[in-house]
């Protein structure tokens, strides 16, 4: 039980743990328990911890207040939003178990409030600890809950509208022992959850997923907001069949899985406006690569787009992807901030078509995939500041990271000689990376550039090498005394070096 043993319990003694507060000039003493009910109420509510989870626990606010003095837990008990959170942590279902009289009284003193719930089931039975509270989700606002599979079953059984506040959902589905073994089928009903506008989906495994298997049903796709799906499990076409109806979507984070290099073609889907669509984070797992991952961009326009990300996990290529981002700003006009593309090997001039129409770009990440050469470094000549152009090059670009791989001609270790150049810096092209860097910088001291209307001083620059052959480590590299010099007037500069060893172990040189 949460009910607190009563004040006379802990009546030996109190006078020596009570608050006095003296007042100088007079003789008069005021305790802590006289200070009025509203008061007590506010400090009640600054007492419940912020970062820590707020669990069933004697030693934890609220239930920590209901302790103290009998005037103390009459007023934590009457007080509602003190129980509107809490957290369940079972590490086995007969732990849970224990705190099905306890979390009924929690949830009874919440009265009608919204409760944020949050469960997490480390053992993996068939015991699910989910059935001792799934009769109290009509008052859940927000839940978060994190188990295998079977613990899930219970949620079968709800039918629509059974979460009629139901606002946030992040479900996650752990591995088990018996992912594999499906005991029943069904889905989580979703149905008439009209204030739903958050979701997130994260399933660990690689062959199950709430979307790919269909264990959630009704999903009001046209409200959400916020949109995330983690499931190596799901295809990239199916992915795309539900973010095209989510018509009010923000932010839509996607870790899916791969296009086949042999997949296709697919049915055309109906060309969609997400006009509210500001943040895209998309990756592609899989181990097969080659698919085209610019399918996914053709049916979307985004106007309203600050982030775009694209990632591969594995080594990917798509020729036509370039020009499908170019495409898609045609159609959208969005004012984008962000630019990231990893592990994607793409055609340059379409590339640099893309970049030359998003002068609002801010921040720029390109990472070439392994063993692939896509002369990157060469963008930094490109926006360098010239004063001859009409108008300049990524004008508010203030952080640039590029990563790209030694040609594979100087990095062979198959018997062949390895090309040792006199100079690395001359090599990998230090200098002129280093005067294009340098033209997009200026300190308070010095005026350089500002007499460009709108043009932004860079603030960070990295340009990282990999796939270096171990024969270069010892080579000089004349160019560091002028990164040091930047670094010194303000500008964030790096240029690393990742070492291509055996056994792919890496080592990085600064």
């Amino acid at each position: 039980m949460v009910d607190a043993p009563d004040e006379s319990h802990n009546a030996k003694g109190s006078s020596s743990n009570v608050v006095t507060l003296s007042d100088p000039k007079t003789s008069d003493s005021k305790t802590i328990n006289n200070l009025p009910t509203e008061l007590l109420i506010e400090i009640f509510t600054h007492a419940l911890p912020v970062r820590k989870r707020r669990i069933v626990s004697r030693c934890i606010a609220p239930l920590q207040l209901t302790h103290v003095c009998s005037r103390w837990r009459t007023i934590a008990s009457q007080t509602t939003i003190l129980w509107t959170s809490l957290d369940l942590w079972g590490p086995s279902p007969s732990y849970t178990r224990s705190l099905r009289i306890p979390l009924r009284h929690w949830l009874a003193r919440a009265s009608q409030r919204p409760v944020s719930l949050r469960f997490r089931m480390m053992d993996d039975s068939r015991r699910s600890g989910c059935a001792y509270f799934v009769h109290a989700l009509d008052h859940v606002r927000e839940l978060s809950l994190s188990m295998c599979r079977e613990h899930y079953e219970p949620l079968f059984d709800l039918g629509p509208g059974s979460m009629p506040l139901l606002e946030s959902v992040t479900l996650c589905m752990r591995g088990s022992r018996r992912s594999a073994q499906v005991t029943r089928q069904g889905s989580i009903n979703f149905g008439s959850c009209s204030a739903l506008r958050k979701v997130v989906l994260h399933s660990s495994g690689s062959h199950v997923g709430f979307l790919s298997t269909d264990m959630v049903s009704n999903l009001p796709m046209e409200q959400l907001v916020f949109l995330t799906v983690h499931e190596v499990s799901l295809h990239p076409y199916a992915a795309l069949k539900h973010v095209v109806q989510c018509t009010n979507l923000e932010e839509c984070t996607l870790v899916l899985g791969a296009y086949g290099s042999r997949e296709g073609p697919f049915p055309d889907l109906p060309s969609v406006v997400l006009e509210r669509l500001r943040k895209l984070d998309i990756t592609f797992s899989g181990k097969e690569a080659g698919g085209k991952i610019s399918l996914f961009f053709q049916p979307l326009t985004m106007p309203s787009l600050i982030s775009l990300e694209i990632t591969a996990t594995m080594s990917s290529a798509d020729l036509d992807l370039s020009s499908v981002l170019v495409g898609l700003h045609t159609r959208s006009m969005f004012p984008l901030r962000t630019f990231t593309l990893v592990n994607i090997s793409v055609m340059r001039a379409p590339l640099r078509a893309f970049l030359h129409a998003v002068p609002s770009l801010r921040s720029l990440k390109l990472q070439s995939a392994p063993g692939s050469n896509h002369r990157y470094h060469t963008l930094f000549h490109w926006f360098r500041y010239d004063p001859s152009r009409a108008a300049q090059i990524l004008p508010n670009l203030i952080d640039v990271f590029i990563c790209d791989n030694v040609s594979n001609r100087f990095s062979k270790h198959d018997g062949h000689a390895v090309f040792i150049p006199f100079n690395l810096s001359d090599q990998l092209d230090d200098h002129t990376t280093l005067r294009a860097l340098a033209s997009r910088f200026w300190n308070s001291d010095n005026g350089s550039g500002l007499e460009e209307p709108g043009l932004r001083r860079l603030e960070k620059a990295t340009m990282r090498w990999r796939n270096v052959p171990v024969e270069w480590r010892s080579l000089a590299r004349d160019v560091m005394l002028g990164v040091e010099y930047l670094r010194g007037e303000g500008l964030d500069v790096y240029l690393p070096l990742e070492e291509c060893r055996s056994r792919c172990v890496a080592r990085f040189i600064v």
